[in-house]
């Protein structure tokens, strides 16, 4: 069936994209961040796994939040936070701040679940992977300007890039409130579950559904493999390549290029041909040979190369993915499955920049990758043996309808 883009999402992917160009400016540099204050690479992983702790946390429970109350609201306290914790970051003197700037942003987390949860409120289930995959490409473009501008700004100092990101995050936060109507219907607004642990007992009540908890393995093995890549990939440049800070963001933007020409170009496409199912494990198949060639990547064209099997990978798995938990969710419960897959994100960022570092500490750059192919081996082999269920899952997930058509139906 064809669909057509839903204009509404526009403001969405906007203030999407410039929360990414934020982020992406600051991200290469972390391990320079470090060094600035003697840490190595154990220190490194620990910033990047404290951020993600938080939002593990955090994650769900803002999801719910957005359940009840909007998605709007949480989205401008998420940026807000955002602000906060770049501030803090660049007045640091000490590592201990940067780990406290860190912390706030993280705490106040809930872009990406919120997102995805409006993208759920406005769209049909046939229409959320090539929408997701849109979303995927406004990373991309963050991701190519963000680091380059961040390699050039150090120029003139170290953390000159991180007053970028605040201005950046600034304006991320003006568009959304001027720009993002509210997307939540008011008729599928629901009471709040009491209590964190109540929060977390829902995502665990969605998890006891076969379906779902299918589709959630192979995301959490994506998510794993993924993160071991983003969050090494700085000091593998560093480390294995030499790069000085001035170069830092090269890689980063290489792979932002290629996750704007895979999601724009190539996974709308191939999505018609070879439908969501086996996207997920060509994508899983591609990562693994993109990590093994990254173990023996000593120089820049062998490390793009790795990058361009690795993107492609992330390309034909995330927004798959994505969707498939979204249909098989139901309908009404967007927020909470957002949450959920933002919170097995939130535990891969956590883990793996923490695995990398040992790792890195104790042998050498390219020992994460070899963890990045074992995890894609895995979950080619989980795959294999749930494909009957995960087939019928989505075959019946297509026929679902968005909330607002739920409600409409029950009146």
């Amino acid at each position: 069936m064809k669909t057509n883009f839903n204009r509404a999402l526009i403001p969405l992917i906007l203030v999407n994209f410039v929360g990414i160009l934020g982020y992406t400016i600051v991200m290469p540099l972390m391990p320079y961040f470090v060094g600035r204050y003697g840490g190595g690479a154990l220190e490194t992983g620990m910033l990047t796994a404290s951020y993600a702790l938080c939002s593990f946390i955090a994650g769900p429970i803002l999801g719910q939040i957005s359940d009840r109350y909007g998605r709007r609201p949480v989205l401008l306290i998420s940026q807000l936070g955002t602000i906060i914790g770049f501030i803090i970051f660049a007045l640091s003197g000490a590592l201990w701040m940067l780990f406290l700037g860190r912390i706030i942003d993280g705490i106040t987390a809930g872009n990406q679940v919120v997102a995805q949860a409006y993208i759920g409120d406005v769209t049909k289930p046939q229409e959320r992977t090539k929408t997701f995959a849109m979303m995927g490409a406004s990373f991309g473009f963050g991701a190519i300007i963000g680091p380059v501008a961040g390699s050039l700004l150090a120029n003139f100092g170290l953390f000159v890039p991180v007053w970028a990101s605040v201005a950046i995050s600034a304006l991320s936060l003006v568009l959304t409130f001027f720009l993002l109507p509210e997307s939540l219907n008011k008729a599928n607004v629901k009471p709040m579950i009491g209590g964190i642990t109540g929060q977390f007992r829902a995502i665990g009540d969605m998890l006891t559904l076969p379906a779902v908890r299918n589709f959630y393995v192979l995301f959490a093995g994506m998510t794993l493999a993924m993160n071991l890549f983003i969050s090494s990939i700085s000091l593998f440049t560093k480390l294995q390549l030499k790069a000085p800070e001035t170069e830092a963001g090269f890689g980063m933007a290489y792979f932002g290029l290629m996750i704007i020409l895979l999601q724009l170009l190539v996974v709308p496409r191939i999505i018609k041909h070879l439908g969501e199912l086996r996207m997920v494990g060509i994508g899983f198949i591609s990562f693994l040979i993109g990590s093994i060639i990254m173990v023996f990547a000593y120089n820049w064209p062998t490390l793009l190369l790795a990058v361009t099997f690795i993107v492609y990978g992330m390309a034909t798995l995330r927004s798959p993915l994505t969707s498939l938990i979204s249909q098989a969710a139901g309908a009404l419960k967007q927020g909470v499955a957002m949450g959920s897959t933002q919170s097995l994100d939130s535990i891969g960022q956590f883990i793996a920049p923490l695995i990398g570092g040992i790792l890195i500490e104790h042998f050498n750059p390219g020992t994460p990758s070899i963890i990045s192919a074992l995890v894609c081996v895995g979950a080619l082999v989980y795959f294999a043996l749930n494909r009957g269920v995960l087939r019928s899952t989505t075959a019946a997930a297509k026929n679902m309808s968005t909330p607002a058509e739920v409600a409409m139906a029950g009146h």
